[in-house]
């Protein structure tokens, strides 16, 4: 079996110190390899050219199918079978680096079998989308959503400027960490360390052109959470729209803590509830907890809020969350015992829990 461990998160300007095994695989007619990936926290997209064969996006089995080109964006897992009937157009595996303002970085694992053919382009975007449309849950592994669901939240993702720094926002609204973790604020209710007024569940999605500047880029900052009723059934879309400044819009993995969501779509232009609900996927849809939202695109996902606490939902680059990048999910936190004085300590909460 061959191993690469590639370093791609590098400063531009510095010789890539990376360090791949180049290593000849012998498949046989008898022979499966199973390669497991995992891609972790930078903002580019990494693509293995090889005919494939599906089985896990790192979480739970995904219906098995062939794909010639895998994308994985930042956070996300994968398994794939390299099979000798799926060697029959392809004869190598490549891992890409993809982001258009850093150099292009290739490492091989190669297969010693018949003449390689070209794969797809490297900057193929659209088949990337398509992957995601494509997926689904293995049959034997299916756990459908609710019909219905008892709310919708339409985030739009766009950049924005507060106070002529660079900021994100959802719904204008660029996410600001108070110092008090939100567990301790809201179990303990500190109404005065955040925004009491419920936060922005849509925006003007009719009007709204993602593939220009907004007319006002300026942004607020803003405390609020969205509070939902215990054991309902939320659906969260995410929009993405043109970046400030250039004719950009970037793929964003989005991250659910304390659940895992269903996704139901993937869209490729501005949502619309009245068009676009009937594309959802109720029937066989993945579970994740970290998904990508395509440049230009949406993406939908369900999730059950069963799970009592204070959750974060975010982008799961670092830079981008503190950036405002993010919300906060809080349900049936009277169900949380009494905290204890180990988690005490930042903001308002000093001196909580102890004599």
């Amino acid at each position: 079996m061959g191993s690469a461990l590639f370093y791609s998160a590098l400063p531009l300007g510095i010789n890539s110190t990376y360090w791949c095994n180049k290593t000849k695989e012998i498949l046989t007619e008898e022979s499966n390899q199973r390669n497991r990936k995992i891609k972790t926290n930078s903002i580019i997209l990494v693509r293995f050219d090889l005919v494939l064969f599906v089985v896990s996006d790192g979480r739970a089995p995904l219906c098995e199918r062939c794909i010639e080109l895998e994308l994985l964006c930042t956070m996300s897992f994968g398994q794939t079978m390299v099979t000798w009937n799926c060697l029959r157009i392809l004869a190598y595996y490549s891992l890409s680096v993809l982001n258009f303002e850093i150099e292009r970085r290739t490492a091989y694992l190669d297969y010693v079998y018949r003449d390689a053919a070209d794969g797809p382009l490297w900057n193929d975007t659209a088949y990337r989308f398509n992957q995601s449309v494509a997926t689904r849950a293995h049959p034997n592994y299916v756990l459908p959503p609710p019909p219905t669901s008892d709310r919708s939240i339409i985030l739009l993702n766009t950049q924005n400027r507060v106070d002529g720094y660079m900021k994100w926002s959802l719904n204008n609204v660029s996410f600001n960490l108070p110092h008090t973790p939100y567990l301790i604020i809201v179990k303990e209710n500190l109404r005065h360390v955040f925004d009491q007024r419920p936060a922005p569940e849509t925006y003007d999605y009719r009007n709204y052109d993602i593939y220009a500047e907004p007319k006002n880029p300026n942004a607020t900052t803003g405390t609020s959470i969205y509070r939902l009723g215990f054991n309902t059934t939320v659906d969260v879309i995410l929009q993405n729209a043109k970046m400030l400044g250039n004719s950009t819009s970037e793929t964003y993995p989005w991250h659910l803590h304390g659940h895992d969501f269903w996704v139901l779509a993937h869209g490729d232009e501005n949502f619309d509830p009245e068009r676009d609900l009937r594309r959802y996927n109720l029937v066989d849809p993945i579970m994740k907890n970290t998904v990508a939202v395509h440049p230009f695109g949406w993406t939908a996902l369900q999730f059950r809020a069963d799970n009592p606490g204070v959750w974060p939902f975010h982008c799961h680059i670092e830079s981008h969350f503190f950036m405002g990048m993010g919300v906060v999910f809080a349900e049936g936190v009277d169900r949380v015992g009494k905290l204890p004085s180990s988690i005490m300590g930042c903001g308002e909460s000093k001196g909580f829990g102890r004599p």
